[in-house]
């Protein structure tokens, strides 16, 4: 088994904060300062790119929220602690898993990120105020045109509110209701032109279609007085019944008409009242004779018939 050791059992890394601040009213190299420590950078812009007294005025106010999060990595590393390190979500109960070769290049990329989200959460509060009541009696209000000119320029992305286009809206509306409406007059324009030019293909058209097809079947068999036999819709008159299907061959089911079901089902009604007095008579001279061949004749008048009958030949 093999067993790794480090070769020193701790290793410092001391890092440098600098800041620069800029003025976008000026232009070139002058605009902004060098990178400096945030003392040294505040106090050679207030000198040179503010020097104005309402620059100044803004740029002091602003500056008093970034000082207050210039602690930047020592606050960090001491609010945080461990948990402000990257590795500490390979830490387990059984030891460190492995790390890459540049995993402080990604602990400093962390923390410089870090730093920046505190840096706009600085800005924010100092406009709107801390989000909890109780450190607002640590909030120190704007007295100055200027101090409160910035408070009332902030522009912060926000889910409570979007934005959108307006001329980009207008365009997508106009242009969709553009193409809706060619979409939905364009047919109608291009059947009454060649209807026109050649009424013999725009009818042929028009009866092929799935609806008219129907229609055909329909009245082909008399079912329905149907109108609009040249439109996109035929229909019939209010109450008119359609075709149904007869599948007495089930290989070859076909149409029939209302008037001709009713026909066909009086026709069997009556077959069927038929059988069943021809049936019900049958059953009554049956029952007739049983009845006869029933009856148990006396043994004198058997003796009579005998006799006469002997009599007779």
């Amino acid at each position: 088994m093999t067993v790794y050791e480090s070769d020193q059992p701790v290793r410092a890394l001391a890092c440098i904060q600098q800041y620069q601040f800029c003025n976008p009213s000026l232009r070139g190299d002058e605009s902004c300062t060098p990178l400096k420590g945030i003392f040294e950078a505040a106090r050679t812009a207030s000198s040179t790119i503010f020097s104005h007294s309402k620059d100044k005025e803004g740029f002091l106010w602003s500056l008093a929220a970034i000082k207050d999060m210039a602690g930047g990595f020592t606050e960090l590393s001491i609010t945080l602690k461990g948990g402000s390190l990257l590795a500490g979500d390979y830490l387990s109960a059984l030891g460190q898993d492995g790390l890459p070769t540049n995993q402080w290049e990604l602990e400093l990329e962390h923390w410089f990120k870090f730093t920046l989200a505190d840096l706009q959460r600085a800005i924010l509060v100092q406009a709107t105020g801390p989000a909890i009541p109780e450190a607002a009696s640590f909030h120190s209000l704007p007295t100055s045109p200027e101090a409160r000119a910035i408070c009332s320029n902030q522009k912060v992305r926000s889910d409570s509110y979007t934005s959108f286009n307006v001329l980009g809206l207008i365009l997508m509306f106009s242009i969709g209701g553009l193409i809706m409406l060619v979409s939905a007059y364009l047919p109608t324009i291009t059947a009454r032109m060649q209807r026109h030019k050649n009424p013999f293909a725009s009818i042929e058209w028009v009866t092929s279609d799935t609806m008219q097809l129907q229609r055909l079947a329909h009245e082909a068999v008399g079912a329905g007085q149907w109108v609009g036999a040249c439109n996109d819709y035929p229909r019939t008159r209010k109450g008119d019944l359609l075709a149904v299907i007869d599948i007495s061959d089930e290989k070859h089911p076909i149409f029939r008409s209302p008037e001709e079901v009713r026909v066909l089902k009086e026709v069997k009604h009556t077959e069927g009242q038929r059988e069943e007095r021809r049936g019900s008579g049958e059953q009554r001279n049956d029952s007739a004779q049983e009845s006869l061949l029933s009856v148990e004749l006396p043994r004198v008048s058997l003796e009579l018939s005998h006799r006469f009958a002997t009599g007779l030949y």
